[in-house]
């Protein structure tokens, strides 16, 4: 997977290489994260206008250009592009890129007065003519973009600074008159101020880009988010089922005293209402669905102010169902899967290509699912289902505009449905279909899109999940509406004295879940890989020890994570013939552990009956009971030596841990018995 989280150093360097993670591994160059970390690295703070003030200086390309250079704007790269009076909409000005074959690579930005915790629209207009490029990247073909950088805690508690960026769907090919691009960016509550706007064209295209009418306006945060249910699909027989709602805006809730309830529908024709508990960042309703009638009916959330103005208007259909099919995969409301009515603890692992040698290989190993990033088919699906293992399928290329991987057959918006459609019908009822891969860390601004795919696989494929990846933790309870199974990627060891950052995986698989709200699984993509082979020197940098690896993936599994997914078997490939052979065991090693205690970890999760005190940074606990006897795991996250107190059953015990150190033990009392 790409990562566009990265420091701006590191992404500027890899605009020089001209590579990213899939790049390098592919062959094919992506400038676009690179260029536009570049830009920010660039940016200068300016003085704050108005809200609802356009931000951007001569997006009109009205105020007239040096060298070719709109007026305000400055030139990163050779120059490719000039303002032309009269090609823009209606007789305008334009910015005008004429790319030749074998020309050198430009781009130009302008710097933006944004200010930290805001929300921003940013739209404009684009027009192509003969504008195709090289596989991969460069279907993205012309894009607008903005990127701000923020500062982020690290684990051992001191500060860094993360680059973000958000970039539009492209326009490519021969465009049918203008374009209207659009996204919306949200800056970090903690941005180092300022930011910056760019007009590219992904690198390999040639041919003739417009751009016109660039905009930037600040507009108002949504009170709330979108509706989900901890119901897997919003389908359950009986028990407790929380609706949630993301609140997104704190102050709000108090300065316009907002009020909110749930109403469901009574299957008689009225609605059975209840208040909403607002805390914690959530509106929610707990209740025991046992007694609702039979069928699928609306449950509606309604927010208004102290003056009964509506806030927020949300709903989503649930059913109340008298049993599920066996086949397919399900999960219930502890986040557990099974797989054709059998429990499935996902141990698995990223491929980019698969051959029979590495089929074989996989199936050899304790792994018992994949992710390729192939644009995977019939033959793929057979390859693995005859050696054993599962497969979660690749969608994340179809989406138009220049997404990583965008398959071929995607040139534009209105192929996504058709393409996705053909697909499922296909290969929906093979058996080694585990779920559908349909987002990989997308932008904010494809949250619409990502929840049209995601609504659109239910619809057609009712017996397959859909996961999602993304690498924003601070924005990830805007993605709750886009996937059945979510999960972030942390990816901490880089360079030496990287290691004392292991704790980002804690952090992050902690968010992931109270993010979600508890409302949704949690398959975690971790660290296999070393991070120089993508955007980097891999001389440069590491791939995590056997010890590091294994650590991460107990962190995970210790914050909730019900599902571990290792980036990525192909990586270690690239590392070379010897460092496979030494590698790929050291990652089968920690595969096995975990395969081998998945009966342990697919039993109830008992980790509310166990109490932590005097606990040192780093610790995660997570507990389960089987057959009477509670099992905790407390796991050392940090390069430092830690401890904790555990009380569970009336037992008490102070855990010593070692710098990444994990343990298992069970309380002397057994629940139900004297001993």
């Amino acid at each position: 997977m790409k990562t566009l989280t990265r420091n701006a150093k590191r992404l500027a360097k890899a605009m020089v290489s001209g590579s990213s993670k899939q790049g390098a591994a592919l062959g094919t160059p992506h400038p676009t994260a690179s260029c536009i970390a570049f830009c920010i690295a660039l940016a200068a703070a300016a003085a704050l206008p108005a809200p609802g003030a356009e931000l951007l200086k001569n997006g009109d390309f009205e105020g007239g250009a040096a060298g070719g250079v709109p007026c305000g704007w400055k030139a990163v790269g050779a120059t490719n592009y000039s303002c032309v009076a009269g090609a823009g909409r209606n007789g305008s000005s334009a910015l005008v890129f004429d790319l030749k074959p074998g020309y050198a690579y430009g781009f130009t930005s302008v710097d933006l007065p944004l200010k930290p915790g805001m929300r921003y629209k940013v739209e404009g207009w684009i027009r192509t003519e003969n504008l195709d490029g090289e596989k991969g990247w460069g279907r993205g073909g012309a894009r607008i973009g903005v990127g701000v950088s923020e500062i982020v805690a690290k684990t051992d508690g001191t500060d860094r600074k993360r680059t973000s960026i958000q970039y539009s769907p492209g326009v490519r090919g021969t465009s049918d008159g203008w374009t209207k691009v659009e996204m919306i960016v949200e800056t970090p509550a903690r941005s180092t101020g300022g930011g910056n706007f760019v007009a590219f064209v992904e690198r390999g295209n040639t041919g003739k880009a417009y751009f016109d009418d660039l905009s930037v306006t600040e507009i108002d945060h949504p009170v709330f988010g979108e509706m989900v249910s901890s119901a897997y699909r919003n389908a359950a027989k009986d028990g407790n089922v929380d609706f949630v709602v993301p609140v997104f805006d704190d102050k709000a809730i108090e300065t316009r005293g907002v009020k909110a309830h749930f109403r469901i529908s009574d299957g008689k024709g009225g609605w059975i209402a209840h208040p909403a508990t607002i805390a914690d960042g959530v509106a929610r309703l707990a209740t025991d669905v046992s007694s609702l009638p039979y069928g699928r009916r609306p449950v509606q959330f309604r927010a208004t102010d102290k003056d009964g103005e509506p806030v927020a208007e949300r709903e989503i259909f649930f059913d109340h169902v008298r049993d599920f099919p066996e086949e397919g995969v399900r999960f219930d409301s502890q986040g557990r899967a099974t797989v054709d009515g059998k429990p499935f603890f996902p141990v698995g692992v990223f491929t980019h290509n698969m051959a029979e040698m590495d089929a074989e290989c996989i199936g050899k190993s304790p792994f018992n699912v994949v992710m390729s990033y192939m644009d995977v088919d019939e033959r793929i699906l057979d390859l693995c289902h005859r050696h054993g293992f599962k497969v979660i399928a690749n969608l994340s290329g179809a989406f138009a505009g220049g997404v990583p991987l965008q398959l071929p057959a995607i040139r534009a918006e209105s192929d996504e449905a058709f393409l996705i459609a053909d697909k499922v019908e296909r290969m929906k009822r093979h058996p080694a279909l585990m779920a559908w891969y349909a987002g990989d860390e997308l932008e904010l601004n494809e949250l619409g899109r990502l929840s049209r795919h995601r609504a659109l696989l239910e619809a057609l494929d009712p017996l397959h999940p859909v996961w999602t990846v993304q690498c924003q933790p601070q924005y990830y309870s805007k993605y709750i509406g886009t996937f059945d199974v979510g999960g972030l990627d942390p990816y901490p060891i880089e360079k030496p004295g990287s290691e004392k950052d292991i704790g980002m995986v804690r952090e992050q698989t902690r968010i992931a879940k109270s993010a979600t709200f508890g409302a949704k699984p949690i398959w975690m993509a971790l660290q296999l890989h070393n991070a120089g082979l993508y955007g980097g020197n891999p001389k440069e940098t590491r791939p995590p020890t056997e010890r590091e690896l294994r650590n991460m993936c107990w962190q995970a599994i210790a914050e909730g994570a019900n599902g571990i997914i290792l980036f990525g078997y192909m990586s270690v490939r690239l590392e070379g013939r010897e460092a496979f052979a030494r590698r790929w065991p050291e990652a089968c090693r920690v595969g096995g552990e975990i395969r081998d205690l998945s009966d342990l970890l697919l039993s109830d999760d008992a980790t509310g009956e166990v109490s932590v005190t005097d606990s040192t940074d780093g610790i995660s606990v997570r507990a389960w009971r089987r057959d009477g006897t509670l099992h905790v795991l407390v796991v050392n996250g940090s390069v430092e030596a830690g401890h904790c107190a555990v009380r569970a059953d009336e037992a008490a015990k102070t855990v010593e841990l070692g710098p990444l150190e994990h343990v298992f033990f069970s309380p002397t009392k057994q629940k139900g018995t004297n001993k």
